[in-house]
């Protein structure tokens, strides 16, 4: 029983974050991300007075055969307004071709904020959608891409 308790104690400090508003990950396919493949986060949002952080996420392995990765990012209101429409170069390693995610084994985590600060201007569900730009149809070795928004300073 104790070293299940040991096992759980991680995911319940993750799921039990006061300051984290949304965090989600999808997977982008086993074969690898195909470039007419769109992922979507629909993301509630009741809080228009305190400032978020929204950052995208990346899961990638050790065999991603580049050091970056470009991504297109949009993000719409509840009435489908387009707030933000970007493309985002992620350098993934450094100039020694040292990866710059965390990870453990062969999975590396990679975080780049998109907004900083950012309050948004009315409640209801806000969709952001996340598509890779790089020349490769099917480009291997990303595993998920994922959105997380949290609160700036922490939430009062």
């Amino acid at each position: 029983m104790s070293k299940l308790l040991l096992l759980l104690l991680p995911l319940l400090v993750v799921a039990c974050n006061p300051n984290e508003c949304y965090n989600a990950y999808q997977s982008v396919g086993k074969e690898g991300w195909h470039r007419d493949s769109t992922l979507t986060f629909s993301v509630p949002v009741s809080d228009t007075l305190t400032a978020c952080r929204v950052e995208l996420q990346i899961r990638h392995t050790g065999s991603y055969p580049y050091d970056n990765l470009w991504i297109a990012v949009e993000m719409a209101s509840p009435d489908s307004t387009a707030l933000l429409s970007d493309t985002i170069e992620l350098k993934l390693a450094d100039q020694q071709s040292n990866w710059i995610g965390a990870g453990s084994g062969h999975i590396l985590h990679l975080t780049h904020l998109l907004l900083s600060d950012y309050r948004f201007n009315r409640s209801g569900t806000y969709t952001f959608t996340i598509r890779h730009c790089m020349d490769d149809v099917l480009l291997k070795e990303v595993s998920h891409a994922g959105l997380r928004i949290a609160y700036q300073n922490g939430k009062e």
